[in-house]
């Protein structure tokens, strides 16, 4: 609370998004043993998106490694893949699991539903690339940081597969 009381107030967006980007950076970090971290692109509806997939330490499993999807929060406006990483990092170490953290588009750029869509597509992404994410086809989750999974993008395919074969609305 100490870093927010000092920051100064915001006067536009990027203003916003630079300060709390800055304090997120700031925050203190534990170091967290994992097997590999490295950062991807995967193809978005409307362009590529950036991702980071972390690997726990240890051998994967046979059929590979847990799957959650991960959307960071921030009022779909702010923070990226490096506001998160520290998270990002300490949920693939205490679940077992990999974690594939996707940097969708923000608004007020782009218009709803694009990071609804961006989430969709990264899913539908990471179970056909288990094999290349050293992952489980028949386990992948998703995540968000938000109080109601508005990143959730299960709620777009009714039958809940991890596979859709339809764009979303």
């Amino acid at each position: 609370m100490a870093q927010l009381a000092q920051a100064p107030a915001a006067t536009s967006l990027e203003d916003m998004r630079t300060a709390v980007i800055a304090n997120a950076l700031r925050s203190p970090r534990r170091q967290v043993t994992l097997g590999e971290v490295r950062d991807l692109t995967l193809p978005g509806p409307d362009g590529p998106l950036p991702a980071r997939l972390y690997h726990p330490a240890g051998t994967a499993p046979a059929q590979g490694w847990p799957l959650t999807v991960y959307f960071h929060g921030g009022g779909f406006v702010a923070y990226n893949l490096d506001t998160h990483d520290p998270l990002c990092r300490e949920l693939c170490a205490a679940s077992g699991g990999a974690v594939l953290s996707v940097d969708y588009r923000l608004a007020p750029e782009h218009k709803f539903p694009a990071a609804t869509r961006d989430a969709y597509a990264s899913v539908q992404w990471a179970a056909a690339h288990a094999g290349e994410l050293g992952t489980d086809p028949n386990d992948p989750d998703t995540d968000d940081d938000g109080m109601d999974d508005d990143m959730d993008p299960e709620p777009l395919n009714p039958g809940g597969s991890p596979t859709p074969t339809t764009a979303p609305p």
